[in-house]
């Protein structure tokens, strides 16, 4: 629940930066082109009113997409792109043209120049969020059955990439290349470094002990046998029989692991998964 308190707090302040520095934006632009009952409350309403309309129908498209027709097409999806657009354009049009005394080819200036505006903003963002992405923390949708129940396909995670100490029982995410998948993927840690790993008999041996998990689904299969190196790790997925995993093609390095998954989210049943 902390995570989840902390990822709604930081969205909320987020969405509040950007309504006071595009609020300010709008206030320039009209001051700039000498609107009469210009000034910065003004501007503050009609971008706090604009993003409540988009986040009011950013929700319901959301609804659509995977309570109301989860399997609807791709056409439907643009269709809902192309909507989303239309009541982004026309709310503001609206808004502008009820709180600004201007002729409507200053609303027309107004109007694109603020979308150069908006679309400058986000391009400016893209190494921000580049560089969150890469070093901080990443959003990953899981697309594959091999971690099922504990994380199915459609589920979606938070993965932490900075100051992991990994232990046993970790979810990770890995390089999907290093093995010959084009994405990344999600297994979980079975054997830490420098440790004897064997799987036979349907069984787990981590230096001669059996492990005793209650993660691991199904009959585990496989004829195992190796001792790790100071950076390798062994990883299966919860759901053992339908698993590609080290049993397949080995251990993984350190410096492969991209990060630990410290959340996970179920979004057709609204449920915060119990991933440990």
């Amino acid at each position: 629940m902390l995570i989840f308190f902390i990822i709604i707090s930081s969205l909320i302040a987020i969405i509040s930066l950007q309504i006071l520095i595009f609020a300010l934006a709008l206030h320039l632009l009209t001051k700039l082109f000498k609107v009469k009952n210009t000034n910065f409350r003004i501007a503050l309403k009609v971008i706090s009113i604009y993003f409540f309309i988009l986040i009011v129908f950013a929700i319901s498209v959301f609804i659509i997409r995977f309570y109301i027709i989860p399997d609807s097409t791709e056409v439907i999806y643009v269709a809902l792109l192309i909507l989303f657009i239309l009541v982004s354009f026309i709310s503001l049009l609206v808004l502008l043209k009820k709180y600004y005394e201007l002729s409507l080819l200053i609303l027309i200036i107004i109007f694109l120049l603020f979308n150069l505006f908006e679309i400058g903003f986000s391009y400016l963002l893209t190494p921000a969020v580049s560089y969150f992405h890469s070093n901080l923390f990443e959003p990953f949708t899981v697309a594959t059955e091999s971690m099922s129940p504990t994380i199915v396909p459609g589920d979606y995670l938070l993965i932490k990439k900075f100051n992991n100490q990994y232990k046993r029982g970790d979810i990770i995410l890995a390089k999907g290349a290093v093995i010959g998948l084009k994405g990344d993927f999600i297994k979980r840690i079975i054997a830490l470094p420098n440790e004897h790993i064997k799987i036979q008999e349907g069984e787990i041996l981590i230096d001669d002990k059996i492990l005793q998990i209650n993660y691991i689904k199904g009959n585990i299969s496989g004829d195992v046998d190796l001792v790790l190196k100071e950076d390798e790790y062994f990883v299966l997925g919860d759901n053992i029989e339908k698993s590609y995993d080290s049993r397949h093609f080995g251990p993984i390095k350190r410096d492969d692991i991209l990060g630990k998954v410290i959340w996970g989210f179920r979004i057709k049943e609204l449920k915060v998964l119990d991933l440990y």
